[in-house]
């Protein structure tokens, strides 16, 4: 277990409230991945004014962009939704997240494995950091660890802990070690090519919040974040396109 910093500038109470607000913030961004769009979902998101509300002040013009392009895509969804919103927003979830028709996987693996496959060893490394704190993914072989979903909520839970002090140095190392080493390639790829503002606002936004916690995690605890030769680890790349040849399943799997 990580040994315990000192936060600057922050009390143990409002200590609390930031991980809990960045707990709240972590758990509706994985909402956001993990299923088709429904339609509390989106009145859920409509009453919070998500995303302008988030517990994490958003600085950087990255992040204030994908804010806004997230509270757009919203707006522009027509009222009372319909089923064409829903089915558009279906084809677009399949196609990222269960088809890899747009070769952006969900999956770490897919990006750091040598030949893009699914369940490789930055599956077990993650695998491995969720035994360290008792926890496990539900279904391995339907889901597996290194999903960009179970990677936000494991995030959400070490902040939600009673000690959150304690977990601070493993979430930053946890972060540089595995989820910002591929969640730019993944939104960049979403972003190139779904079809809906929806999904690439998602994505975006997502990518953009994790980068801004980063770097409050740097500002409040003063964790500087890992080079590329501290970390001395795989580094992502951009998953090569299929060849003409391709069939269904004769390559990585969603």
């Amino acid at each position: 277990m990580a040994a315990k910093v000192k936060a600057k500038n922050i009390n143990d109470v409002s200590m609390n409230d930031f991980c809990s607000a960045i707990a709240d913030d972590l758990n509706m961004l994985a909402a956001l991945h993990d299923n088709e769009v429904e339609e509390r979902l989106l009145n859920a998101m409509d009453v919070a004014d998500f995303p302008m509300q988030l517990g994490l002040r958003m600085k950087t013009d990255q992040a204030l962009a994908a804010q806004r392009l997230m509270k757009q895509a919203v707006d522009d969804l027509s009222r009372p939704f319909d089923k064409e919103v829903f089915d558009t927003l279906a084809t677009d979830y399949a196609d990222i997240y269960l088809s890899y028709n747009f070769r952006a996987s969900p999956y770490e693996s897919v990006w750091l494995d040598a030949e893009n496959l699914e369940r490789q060893a930055p599956m077990f490394e993650v695998r491995d950091w969720y035994q360290r704190f008792n926890v496990a993914v539900p279904d391995w072989r339907i889901r597996a660890d290194d999903h960009l979903v179970h990677q936000l909520q494991f995030l959400a839970f070490l902040f939600s802990q009673e000690d959150q002090q304690q977990n601070i140095v493993d979430i930053a190392k946890f972060m540089d070690q595995h989820l910002l080493k591929w969640l730019g390639l993944f939104a960049q790829r979403v972003d190139e090519r779904c079809t809906t503002k929806y999904f690439a606002a998602v994505a975006l936004l997502t990518d953009a919040y994790c980068e801004e916690l980063r770097e409050a995690l740097v500002n409040v605890f003063e964790l500087q974040r890992q080079t590329p030769d501290e970390k001395n680890e795989t580094e992502a790349t951009e998953i090569p396109e299929m060849p003409s040849t391709y069939m269904p399943g004769m390559g990585p799997t969603i």
